[in-house]
C-alpha cells in the first residue's frame, strides 16, 4: 500500500499562479473541460515541465509520446495532480466569481480578452510559452489524459 501523500503549501504554487496558468491556457485553447482544467497546475507547477513545453522547438505528438520519451517529467505526477487539486478548484471558483471564465456544460469558457502583462516574472513568461503546448497535450480525451498521466482517482 502507497504511503499517505504530505500535501504542504508553500505559496509557490499558489492560487494567483492556477489561475495565470487556467487563463494562459484558455487563450490558446478556446473551451476546455474541467477535468481537463484540473491539469493544468500540476504541469505549471513543475518548472522542469514548463522550461521544455515552454521550448519552441518542441512540437509535442499527443500525451502519450511525451510520457513514453521525457518520462522523468511525469514520476510523480498524481502527486503533484492531488497537491493542486485545492488550488485548482480555487482558482477556478475565483475566475468564475471575478467573470474571467464562465461555465457553460462543464466546460470553462474564457469571456474576457486574456492579455499578458509585462513585469509578470520569467515564470509568468514561461507558463505564457508553454501555454500553447499545454493546449495542444490537453487536446485528446479525458480518460486518455488521466490514464498516460496515471492519474488515481
Amino acid at each position: 500500500m502507497e504511503a499517505a501523500v504530505q500535501l504542504t503549501w508553500t505559496g509557490y504554487n499558489n492560487i494567483g499562479i492556477a489561475g495565470f496558468s487556467i487563463l494562459a491556457t484558455l487563450a490558446v485553447s478556446g473551451p476546455l473541460s474541467v477535468t481537463k482544467s484540473l491539469l493544468i497546475m500540476p504541469f505549471a507547477m513543475h518548472s522542469q515541465t514548463v522550461s521544455h513545453l515552454a521550448n519552441q522547438n518542441v512540437s509535442p505528438r499527443g500525451i502519450a509520446a511525451l510520457t513514453s520519451k521525457m518520462p522523468e517529467l511525469f514520476i510523480n505526477f498524481n502527486r503533484r495532480f492531488e497537491a493542486s487539486l485545492p488550488v485548482s478548484i480555487n482558482a477556478i471558483q475565483l475566475l468564475l466569481e471575478i467573470h474571467w471564465i464562465e461555465l457553460h456544460r462543464s466546460q470553462l469558457v474564457l469571456v474576457r480578452e486574456f492579455n499578458s502583462i509585462d513585469g509578470g516574472g520569467e515564470r509568468a513568461k514561461k507558463i505564457l510559452k508553454a501555454a500553447s503546448n499545454l493546449s495542444a497535450l490537453l487536446e485528446c480525451t479525458e480518460a486518455e489524459l488521466y490514464l498516460n498521466l496515471r492519474i488515481e482517482l
